[in-house]
């Protein structure tokens, strides 16, 4: 999947001087959005459905909640202390961070390059996809071993 996402984003990033024209940009938001989907369908999958990646404000909530198990103290005697996840909130507070951080420089680099920008983004996927993709057609297992 992070391959076909890579693909998509290239073909979105690349082939324009800065900015396509209006009905050409519609289609890349609409190519845009169907790959943020994909990527949301993969980690849902590989995460057993515990990370939606897209849905910032779930990560958010969820935040909320450990930050709250973390401050609770039980008063009833013989019932055990909540523990918070601490992975968990460490987790979901890095995904926000890098969500908001990715935004900021997104919006610079589409000001600065237009949809030129999208090439780094598809550099990064097809350093991140091609590793598991090599070793799956090596072993002719094609995403099998991932669980996806």
């Amino acid at each position: 999947m992070l391959l076909l996402e890579a693909i998509l984003v290239l073909a979105c990033g690349g082939g324009w001087p800065t900015s396509p024209p209006g009905h050409i940009a519609n289609t890349f938001v609409v190519v845009l959005c169907f790959t943020m989907g994909l990527q949301n369908a993969t980690i849902t999958k590989v995460s057993g459905a515990q990370i939606r990646t897209t849905h910032v404000t779930g990560m958010v909530m969820d935040i909320g909640i450990e930050l709250g198990t973390l401050t609770y103290r039980s008063r009833l005697p013989g019932v055990p202390p909540v523990r918070p996840g601490m992975g968990k909130l460490g987790m979901l507070a890095g995904l926000v961070a890098l969500f908001f951080i990715g935004g900021v420089l997104g919006a610079f680099g589409y000001r600065t390059a237009g949809f030129h920008v999208l090439v780094l983004a598809a550099v990064a996927l097809f350093a991140v996809a091609l590793p598991p993709v090599l070793g799956d057609l090596r072993s002719g297992t094609q995403g099998v071993s991932h669980g996806y």
